[in-house]
């Protein structure tokens, strides 16, 4: 099966670099997980890549060196205490597949005990989670998508009632799991 990349669905992430961490203090103890991850900067010079001519273990595309240079830069230059690092959790911390099952989202395992409104929610996954992958929809429709998606299933939360036992629960039997890693990631970050 053969995918193609197109410039428009490369996904923009110069500022992932810095998880490469070049020459960065204490190096040595930055933990694979860093250094496996790859960046991809949109540019008309990547257009119908083949997905299976890719080794995503090794794609480093960087549109614009000296800007990604800059940021490393001012990043070493303002030291630890001013580093910020913001990571997605679903399928990004957490594992897309668990003991063979596709991993759940945190929104996904929430269960409110309450038939009615887990339909409803399910729903609104029904609904939503397609328009999500579409390639059809251009980015700035699919945020709007995405942020009223949100905004009902979280609607549905509240209006259902949703409890810390419920909660408790949903976790417990949930199919959810973070990645290698990710500890790690937490100790150097802390």
């Amino acid at each position: 099966m053969s995918y193609r990349l197109l410039s428009s669905n490369i996904i923009n992430t110069e500022w992932s670099a810095i998880l490469k961490l070049q020459n960065f203090p204490n190096s040595n103890h930055i933990p694979n997980f860093f250094l496996l991850n790859r960046v991809c900067c949109c540019s008309n010079n990547y257009n119908n890549l083949e997905m299976e001519d890719l080794d995503p273990t090794k794609l480093i595309v960087i549109n614009d060196q000296r800007s990604l240079d800059r940021k490393i830069s001012a990043i070493r230059n303002a030291g630890p205490s001013k580093l910020q690092v913001i990571a997605d959790f679903d399928a990004t911390l957490t594992r897309y597949w668990v003991n063979g099952l596709r991993g759940q989202s945190s929104h996904g395992l929430l269960k409110q005990g309450n038939p009615e409104y887990d339909a409803k929610r399910q729903a609104l996954f029904e609904y939503y989670h397609p328009l999500e992958f579409s390639p059809a929809i251009p980015l700035e429709e699919k945020t709007k998508l995405m942020e009223e998606w949100w905004g009902k299933t979280h609607g549905l939360l509240i209006e259902g009632g949703l409890t810390y036992d419920a909660i408790k629960s949903s976790v417990a039997n949930s199919n959810i799991a973070f990645r290698d890693g990710v500890v790690e990631l937490f100790e150097l970050l802390e």
